[in-house]
């Protein structure tokens, strides 16, 4: 020990202790420089934050505090709950958001809920969310809505059975329409999963509702008739990218749009399966109900073939669906600038044995072959 000491001695170590009070640095004397940052670089940092993290900021000052309050971003996810028993949580949070935001210049509205466990908590949610898209709808910097409202649907039922069935629409949010097609003007992406609209559509002289909307996903809504879709697309002259999935009541919807680039659809009937002529769509992605196995029927991509008119398609993308060769080899055919194609999680019936001169990447992920093998004959791939 001696040893070691007068070794510390020679090198000149000092103890903490001999320093003079005066010359130790206090926590409090170093600069809080993010502190001094302008709010639009804090709110800046809080777009990399998850929405609990910039929650937790709010103990730190009370200048933090007023930041939360005023990001222009309300993302509410009642899936990052851990414990979904105790959904009281979320209605609380979803009220102090509503009684504290500042929506005056709010960019972004993300609301995603689990499925209604009561006829209250559904009431209760659906109150909010009204009371946050009207007062959404008076901000002129709105840019993306997402409403993620699950619904209970274990039985997908017919449509002589949904126009039978009159408690089958409660099932989903009623959206308010007027305030948010009528006055959300500078909307750029909208998201709707588990809504339902009214007949009526809002809409200017010019008969454009949305002129700056570039995305539009519908996901298990509930559409009045056929038209809406249609009136809807043309109300939206900027639209380059639509996802239409798995939406109830309308049979026949036709998507006549010159700009639209990239287009999903979902269906369960084979008789709802739209009409599209999109000259310029590049990206097409169909996607059956692949949901414990029960993929959809054969000849569902024939179906889909026959109704389209897009000659400049680049990348077809297949999810979830039964097929054979023969439907490939269609589409091979209809879409003759094709150079990428994708297959995730289809039942494929047959040996592949289809030819494109110009496709260039073959994806085959997830995929159950009948034979338990992939055909060997595959010609003019790179």
């Amino acid at each position: 020990m001696e040893q070691r000491r007068n070794l510390k001695r020679k090198r000149g170590n000092v103890s903490s202790s001999c320093i003079p009070s005066s010359s130790k640095p206090s926590i409090l004397a170093i600069d809080d420089r993010i502190s001094t940052l302008p709010d639009p670089i804090i709110h800046d940092i809080f777009n990399f934050l998850p929405t609990k993290c910039v929650a937790l900021t709010s103990i730190l000052s009370t200048r933090f505090n007023f930041l939360r309050w005023n990001y222009p971003i309300i993302d509410l996810n009642e899936f990052d709950l851990d414990d979904r028993k105790i959904r009281s949580r979320f209605l609380n949070c979803m009220k102090r958001c509503r009684d504290n935001h500042d929506f005056t210049f709010l960019e972004k509205l993300k609301i995603r809920t689990r499925e209604p466990s009561t006829k209250i908590f559904k009431k209760n949610i659906s109150s909010l969310v009204d009371t946050f898209i009207l007062r959404a709808s008076h901000a002129n910097t709105l840019k993306e809505v997402e409403l993620q409202l699950h619904i209970p649907i274990k039985v997908v039922p017919t449509l002589e059975e949904m126009s039978e069935q009159d408690k089958f629409p409660l099932r989903f949010y009623l959206l308010p329409q007027k305030p948010l097609f009528s006055s959300c003007k500078s909307l750029k992406i909208l998201k709707l999963r588990g809504c339902r609209f009214e007949a009526n559509v809002a809409m200017d002289d010019d008969g454009i509702m949305l002129p700056f909307l570039n995305e539009l996903h519908m996901k298990y809504c509930l559409i009045p008739h056929d038209n809406f879709v249609t009136k809807l697309l043309d109300s939206c002259p900027q639209l380059e990218t639509i996802a239409y999935k798995f939406n109830f009541y309308a049979k026949k919807i036709q998507i006549f749009n010159s700009n639209i680039k990239h287009l999903m659809l979902g269906s369960y009937y084979s008789e709802s399966i739209p009409e599209i002529v999109a000259p310029n769509l590049q990206t097409f992605k169909i996607k059956g109900t692949h949901w414990r196995h029960n993929y959809s029927g054969v000849g569902f991509i024939r179906s889909h073939l026959i109704t389209i008119s897009a000659p400049n398609v680049i990348t077809f993308f297949v999810k979830g669906i039964n097929f054979y060769d023969e439907d490939i080899k269609m589409a091979v055919t209809t879409f003759k600038n094709l150079k990428e194609l994708r297959f995730y999680g289809c039942f494929i019936l047959d040996e592949l044995k289809f030819e494109g001169e110009k496709i260039e990447k073959l994806t085959i992920s997830n995929c159950t072959f009948r034979h338990n093998y992939l055909g060997r004959r595959m010609s003019g791939f790179e």
